[in-house]
């Protein structure tokens, strides 16, 4: 019998969604106000690479954090004082005279909304512990990211265009707003709290973390062996050293490891590591732009249909999680988002667009049908107590994922298309350093008529190097889903044999 959330609980849920969508927001939209941003504050080189990775550095330095100042100070207490600092944030972005104010602010938002979104999660595992009322939830909790990726790209691009980017902020401080009253009004008041609890070890897990993913993400745009690569890695595995000291010493630490070795905890974080490796939507803009020619807001409003998939694809999955359990819905789920990357095959260079269009869609509904059962899976797992560490490792696994998956999925496209693109070339007798330049051109979204113009080349021979270029994306985009299945198809068995391990350990139990 399916067990309904209370009318208490819906007013939680509502409340948790509403302060994990100003993380989603954000991110949503952050891509549009950049460059107007930078050019309206007039950056700098230098400006301009730190305004680019400072969001995500600070947001990764209190994923662990999160948690820990939630046990020692209560939930709700720290959720209202990020909703504040996350307000003063984003109005420091909206009406930024300079750089610093700027930076000052997204920095700011970024603490809050990260560290938040850690204790919301946290907290909707620990209220909630019916199986069915926790698949409700974290369905419900899994709608929040393609309704906001529905809406906010297109009012991100008509405010840009018309209006300015600071109007964007205001956006984002509006639902600062909007948090600040559900924190207040929709969570449950805070309890007893553990209190105590040193901070050094979640802090140094946070340094472990953003400077890991800055690392890997020097190594993608400035190569292994570069200065900025050498000195990010190095913090990291000085960093990874003091976690060992910190972890060997007696005592109880604020962030606790007791979570990892539960039921197949190890596995189920490596699924969410690995599953980002699949991840092919910003590529999927990427195609709209470059293969099919729109322009940023077309492309916003070509990503809808997937967008909408993916609320659909909640629905679905909650009712089968109920009906079915989690290890069931989570192993198929991870098996049909293997087979929803590969009908991304049968989009070409030649392609209607309604053709992407479908099979992008397939692929939004299957990525959040899988989101749901695993994070049922970790929250599940995690021991009475432990759910903001769960919670936590989660966050840090998922950001790792990412940063793992652009690398991944940048490398399989770039070697993929590059061959492809000089096959082609060659074969049709234009390859050159002259058409090196022209493709750079395409790139940078010059028109044929321009590209012939500068370089004394034939329009026709310019329109040729597009669909040559054109169709090596394409190539690049076909490999890149095939990888990503068979990884999908390696996670589905990671995730069936942790949860089979569990339910064979709590029979065990039950039965001694």
């Amino acid at each position: 019998m399916t067990v309904a959330l209370t009318a208490e609980q819906r007013r939680f849920v509502a409340g948790v969604c509403l302060i994990v969508g100003r993380f989603v927001m954000v991110t949503a939209s952050y891509n549009y106000i950049l460059n107007p941003m930078l050019e309206g504050l007039n950056a700098s080189e230098g400006q301009t690479s730190l305004l680019r990775q400072l969001p995500s550095i600070a947001a990764l330095l209190v994923v662990f954090l999160g948690g820990v100042l939630g046990d020692r100070y209560g939930d709700r207490k720290v959720l209202r004082i990020a909703s504040v600092l996350f307000l003063v944030g984003c109005a420091l972005v909206a009406f930024a005279p300079v750089f610093a104010v700027a930076s000052l602010g997204l920095v700011m938002e970024s603490i809050a909304a990260s560290a938040g979104g850690v204790i919301a999660l946290g907290l909707l595992g620990a209220k909630i512990s019916d199986p069915q009322q926790r698949a409700s939830a974290f369905s419900v909790f899994a709608i929040v990211s393609p309704l906001i990726y529905m809406a906010m790209p297109i009012l991100a691009g008509v405010l840009v265009g018309e209006l300015s980017w600071r109007f964007v902020a205001g956006i984002w401080a509006l639902w600062g707003l909007v948090m600040l009253w559900s924190s207040g009004r929709l969570l449950p008041v805070d309890g007893s709290v553990r209190g105590g609890g040193e901070m050094v070890t979640p802090v140094v897990a946070g340094v472990v973390l953003a400077s890991g993913v800055q690392a890997v993400n020097m190594a993608t745009s400035t190569g292994l062996t570069s200065t900025d690569t050498l000195i990010r890695a190095g913090i990291c595995l000085l960093g990874l050293l003091a976690l060992v000291i910190l972890f060997r010493r007696p005592g109880k630490r604020s962030l606790s490891l007791d979570a990892l070795p539960r039921g197949g905890m190890i596995i189920l974080l490596a699924v969410v590591l690995l599953v980002p490796l699949a991840n092919i939507w910003y590529y999927a803009t990427v195609g709209y732009q470059y293969v099919y020619g729109l322009n940023v807001l077309q492309t916003a409003l070509m990503m809808i249909p997937a967008q909408a998939a993916g609320v659909a694809g909640a629905i679905a999955t909650r009712k089968v999680l109920q009906k079915k359990g989690v290890r069931f819905t989570g192993t198929v789920g991870l098996i049909l988002f293997a087979f929803s990357l590969l009908t991304v095959l049968t989009v070409q260079e030649t392609s209607p667009l309604w053709v992407p269009a479908v099979a992008f869609s397939i692929y939004a509904m299957m990525l959040t049908a899988t989101s749901i059962p695993i994070t049922n899976a970790i929250m599940n797992t995690a021991a009475r107590g432990e759910e903001g560490s769960a919670s936590a490792f989660r966050s840090a696994a998922s950001h790792l994922g990412n940063a793992l998956g652009v690398v991944f999925t940048t490398s399989i496209l770039v070697t993929v298309t590059t061959f492809s693109a000089t096959g082609s070339l060659t074969a049709d007798d234009l390859a050159s350093q002259q058409t090196l330049e022209v493709v750079d051109g395409i790139i940078d979204g010059a028109t044929s008529e321009e590209l012939s113009s500068q370089y004394s080349v034939p329009v026709d021979e310019v329109d040729a190097i597009d669909d040559d270029l054109a169709e090596a994306m394409i190539d690049g985009l076909h490999a890149v889903v095939v990888g990503g299945a068979l990884i999908s198809l390696l996670c589905a068995a990671g995730f069936n044999a942790a949860l089979r391990r569990q339910e064979r350990a709590k029979a065990l139990a039950a039965h001694m």
